[in-house]
């Protein structure tokens, strides 16, 4: 799942990918899925060379697939993430963490409350301070929506 984002104020295009074990006897994919951790690259020269990978974050069961939303509030952005943890597809969880766009941290999360077995948040701004994430569900029975009116904080 790897997501592009280039920064128009540093002229850097980020790339943003999930690791995961291999799989192994006697474990599902889903099993493997819980071990997955979001990593991270910087390219200075749109895409031609890049920089070595570095774990963006260590917690695992992380995963990303949809683009990077600039913060209307702060000079950050925000990656829609989603968690799979232990448990199966019951316990998975979406969020938006906040990376901090001077450097390039994790400086929080929100999470997307009653997200349960929605993954892989498509996010669209609306208006200024608006937000609308469109989410697939695990068990392949609807589309779902929620919306936050201060740039996914609630």
């Amino acid at each position: 799942n790897p997501v592009l984002y280039y920064d128009a104020s540093t002229s850097k295009l980020h790339l943003y990918h999930t690791q995961q074990e291999p799989l192994q006897p006697g474990k599902s994919p889903m099993d493997m899925e819980t071990t997955a951790t979001l990593w991270h690259l910087v390219s200075s020269d749109d895409g031609a060379t890049w920089s070595k990978p570095e774990m963006f974050v260590s917690v695992p069961g992380v995963f990303d697939r949809n683009r990077v939303v600039p913060d209307p509030l702060t000079a950050g952005w925000l990656l829609p993430i989603y968690h799979v943890q232990p448990g199966g597809s019951s316990t998975t969880y979406s969020s938006l963490l906040y990376v901090d766009g001077s450097d390039l941290q994790v400086a929080g999360e929100f999470v997307m409350w009653d997200s349960f077995y929605l993954v892989q948040a498509s996010v669209v701004p609306i208006g200024d301070f608006g937000f609308r994430a469109f989410f697939r569900d695990r068990r392949k029975e609807y589309i779902y929506t929620c919306s936050s009116d201060d740039a996914g904080r609630t």
